[in-house]
């Protein structure tokens, strides 16, 4: 498989998509990751960043930020993910 174009991005769309909250939902019911469900679209890695969101929460003892508000992205849980991981992400 070739690697996929790399672009900058935002916390927001990050924490917002399905992707990241289906990464967080796989690490936590203890799923193999699916990483050729979303393979060379960007949702792969917003998977991913979810997969490692959770695995960082679990390792600190807690349960990671509710991604969404209703219809609305979830402030606390974007500064909860940019906290854990800074701008390295982006």
């Amino acid at each position: 498989m070739a690697q996929i174009k790399t672009r900058r991005t935002t916390f927001s769309s990050i924490v917002g998509s399905a992707a990241f909250r289906e990464g967080i939902e796989d690490y936590q019911a203890g799923r193999a990751p699916d990483f050729d469900k979303r393979a060379g679209t960007k949702g792969s890695w917003h998977y991913e960043r979810g997969r490692q969101y959770a695995a960082h929460c679990a390792g600190a003892k807690r349960t990671p930020k509710p991604t969404r508000f209703g219809r609305r992205v979830s402030q606390i849980a974007i500064h909860d993910f940019a906290a854990a991981y800074g701008t390295s992400v982006l």
